[in-house]
């Protein structure tokens, strides 16, 4: 029911299973995860390196990710009117608008690169040998 209540507001769709993610995260202004339990999450770090802005729950894993107010923004779980609030502020903020995605994509790039990876992966099987 409640879907069907917000499917037919205007820009609120959703879409169900989909091959096309990184071309709609590419078209999209923002991107929200409310999650209360999450793994190193995917898409998370898709939207990071796409260079979204990125509210999502203040939950252990995510927090390995997102730096509050400075590569996205953390709101408490189970909590809708924060991520009101965040999303109003980030619209209302340009500056904040500009630097989340920017430090977003500078995480990703210095942290989560196939380059850093691979070079993490070569000192924990190097240490494993020794």
């Amino acid at each position: 029911q409640q879907i069907g209540k917000y499917q037919s507001k205007e820009n609120i769709y959703f879409l169900g299973r989909r091959t096309d993610v990184p071309q709609l995260l590419k078209i999209s202004d923002l991107f929200v995860l409310p999650t209360l339990f999450e793994g190193m999450s995917n898409a998370l770090m898709e939207a990071m390196a796409i260079g979204l802005p990125i509210i999502t729950t203040d939950i252990s894993e995510n927090r390995t990710l997102i730096e509050n107010k400075k590569t996205g923004l953390l709101v408490p779980v189970k909590n809708s009117s924060t991520i009101t609030q965040a999303i109003k502020q980030i619209k209302e903020n340009p500056l904040l608008l500009e630097q989340l995605p920017k430090e977003a994509k500078a995480t990703i790039k210095n942290s989560f690169s196939l380059e850093k990876i691979a070079t993490r992966w070569e000192d924990i099987l190097t240490d494993t040998l020794k």
